[in-house]
């Protein structure tokens, strides 16, 4: 008996294609042709092409009509190993200047990726640090400030970044407390949220067998992203199922 092969289904990613489009890629959307001093000067790692690559389609995408509306949720989905997390930082640099967000929340699943972030971030003297030191940018020495809930006025030249796991995000939102994070905090000002392994976050859209944690976690993060019309969400994640069309 011969088994014929089924060929691989064919995935459509509208908006990945509509990217390669050469006439789009021609056009004033694609005017990041190098990466920016801003980022390339301010990153340890010298970014690969793919990463850089990554960066310009957010710039093309951010620059699209009604992005805040239709392009609010994006997805960075890259291999193990392939540099997600200075693909992050280097979106950070880039929504700060080109957009000037100010204030980021990072969240995961659990608490080790949390700190692990948090060092890459935060601490200058960690080996795993992931900017030169200082930061500078435009003249002007930036600052990337650790914080349990954002501030009612903004400083110039920081960065406000949130590090909690889901479930305690879950618990700050839905059980206030003095000095956490509140949803009257996250709505004051544009937040981009940075969801790391995203995939633990849409059970409730990709599967029919909805586990109750990740559904909910998925409804939080929807309601954040509502409640301010500039907020963005970007998701990194290795491991998603492209051929599920939801």
């Amino acid at each position: 008996m011969v088994i014929k092969k089924r060929k691989p289904e064919k995935i459509e990613l509208k908006l990945l294609n509509a990217l390669q489009n050469p006439t789009i890629q021609s056009s004033q959307l694609s005017h990041m042709n190098y990466l920016p001093l801003y980022i390339s000067d301010n990153m340890r790692h010298s970014l690969r092409s793919y990463q850089i690559g990554a960066i310009q389609n957010l710039d093309m995408v951010r620059h699209m009509q009604a992005a805040d509306t239709l392009y609010n949720q994006l997805m960075f989905y890259m291999a193990t190993g392939s540099g997600k997390t200075d693909i992050m930082a280097a979106t950070v640099l880039y929504l700060y200047h080109e957009f000037h967000y100010q204030c980021f929340l990072f969240t995961t699943h659990t608490t080790a990726v949390v700190n692990k972030t948090l060092d890459n971030f935060i601490n200058t003297t960690s080996p795993k640090y992931l900017f030169n030191n200082p930061i500078s940018i435009d003249g002007s020495q930036v600052t990337i400030k650790a914080v349990n809930t954002f501030p009612a006025e903004l400083d110039p030249d920081i960065i406000y970044m949130k590090f909690t796991g889901i479930q305690q995000l879950s618990n700050d939102i839905y059980t206030p407390h003095e000095n956490e994070i509140t949803e009257e905090s996250l709505a004051q000002h544009k937040v981009v949220i940075l969801a790391d392994e995203a995939h633990h976050f849409n059970v409730g859209t990709r599967s029919k067998q909805k586990n109750q944690d990740s559904r909910n976690w998925e409804r939080l993060l929807d309601h954040i992203r509502g409640l301010n019309t500039k907020n963005l969400q970007l998701e990194f994640t290795a491991t998603i199922d492209l051929h599920n069309p939801e």
